[in-house]
């Protein structure tokens, strides 16, 4: 037709390196993956160029697209930043809570078994503390985590200072071990267990500055006392003016007198109160201090080398490991020795005979049951001798430090030795006295 421009067909008119789709499959793919990939941000661009209107439609296009990419881009990366948060604050959560469950296992582990607790009541009814001494070191090991614990006994022998260690935990070999105490310079003691019976640099200085610290608050405390009594004595004499008043009736009535009265007796009770207060402030002070005084230590509570191979001082009876030392005396007094049976005890005054029963008295009544007979006592006084021992407890093998608590644990475990050994020994010189006795008996019959 005239005026037509003639024009190749379709596929001539591609560009070279593109094929037309032809196949139904193939376009469905091809319509899927733009309406994956660009459908929803191609749609929103349309709609916002149907919205403004742009002289360049195009450009309009393209621009929202490119923003559309970047704020997707900011998007993920805060996604993917927050996603990096909160599996770290999971993975903190989780080493929090692992830790904690550690220091829960650590703090239960310091708590005595069924079996200790069994033990422990056993020790407050022995007379044979020693034959203990397995199990109780046992205890000891388990609840502070150390690699062992072992006890000794502290003596002389021809002068020189000793401790002979009398029981271990299992697996422990130093049952049977001696340390030797030092005699001069140039023979000092053998390791640091030896410190815990030397008095500590510091004591002298420190009792004296706590003696003066009681001495000072006494004077105060002493000066306090006056003062209230005189503002007792005020209170009651206001007291009595009150109750005098009180007291009179018809024309005699001072409603005035009364008033007056009163009002002394509220300054009278006020001033009683601040005397108070000021004796109250100043005996706080003085017992303050006289607690400081006894909290002074003549000796250390305990002897502490963190890692043993680092102090030049510990006596090693096998192969050096790294890991702690923890020693604490263990002192109580006994009578249990060759010179324990002292003086007889002094009589006391006999008792009056009970009154008879009055006249008049219902017949027939039950008489007043008569006391138990006192438990029989030995006849002679003890003769108390202080006795020290140790006990003792390392980690070596574990390369760490004993933490403080575990420390603590160690000197509450000497407490409890040295109380176990005082009873102990009181029950067995307490036999052992009244022993003697039935057989002075026997031979003197």
């Amino acid at each position: 037709a005239r005026g037509s421009v003639l024009r190749p067909p379709a596929r001539e008119r591609l560009p070279p390196g593109f094929e037309p789709i032809e196949e139904k499959a193939g376009s469905m793919a091809e319509t899927a993956y733009l309406q994956e990939n660009v459908g929803e941000a191609l749609k929103m661009a349309l709609a916002a160029m149907v919205v403004d209107q742009p002289d360049d439609a195009v450009e309009f296009i393209g621009t929202y697209l490119v923003n559309h990419a970047t704020k997707h881009e900011r998007e993920a990366a805060r996604a993917k930043k927050y996603a990096s948060l909160a599996e770290s604050i999971a993975v903190s959560d989780a080493a929090a809570a692992e830790v904690a469950a550690a220091a829960e296992a650590r703090r239960t582990a310091s708590d005595p078994t069924e079996a200790e607790a069994e033990l422990d009541k056993e020790l407050e009814e022995t007379d044979d503390v020693e034959g203990l001494y397995p199990r109780l070191m046992d205890a000891v090991r388990r609840q502070t985590g150390c690699t062992a614990a072992y006890v000794g006994l502290k003596g002389e022998k021809e002068g020189v200072p000793l401790i002979g260690f009398c029981g271990a935990s299992e697996g422990c070999d130093m049952a049977g071990n001696v340390l030797k105490g030092g005699v001069s310079e140039d023979e000092p003691a053998e390791g640091v267990t030896f410190d815990l019976f030397q008095q500590r640099e510091e004591y002298e200085e420190e009792l004296a500055a706590a003696t003066a610290a009681v001495e000072e608050a006494t004077g105060p405390a002493t000066e306090a006392e006056a003062p209230v009594a005189e503002a007792q004595a005020a209170v009651d004499g206001a007291q009595a003016a009150v109750d005098e008043k009180k007291a009179l009736e018809g024309d005699d009535a001072d409603p005035e007198g009364l008033a007056e009265a009163e009002k002394a007796l509220e300054g009278a009770q006020a001033t009683l109160a601040e005397a108070q207060k000021t004796l109250d402030e100043a005996q706080k002070t003085l017992s303050d201090a006289e607690a400081a005084k006894d909290a002074v230590l003549q000796y250390p509570s305990r002897a502490f080398v963190a890692n043993v191979v680092r102090e030049d001082r510990i006596k090693f009876f096998g192969i050096p490991r790294c890991g702690s030392y923890c020693a604490a005396a263990v002192k109580y007094d006994s009578a249990l020795h060759a010179e324990g049976i002292g003086e007889p005890v002094p009589e006391e005054p006999a008792e009056e005979a009970p009154a008879a029963p009055e006249e008049g008295a219902e017949e027939g009544a039950e008489p007043a049951a008569e006391p138990a007979p006192p438990a029989r006592a030995p006849k002679n006084q003890p003769v108390i001798v202080p006795v020290e021992r140790v006990l003792c407890v390392h980690a070596m093998g574990q390369a760490k430090d004993l933490a403080e608590d575990k420390q603590l644990l160690v000197e509450a475990w000497a407490k409890k030795l040295g109380a176990a050994h005082a009873r102990a020994d009181a029950k067995r010189w307490a036999a052992s006295a009244m022993l003697r006795e039935d057989a002075a008996e026997a031979a003197e019959a």
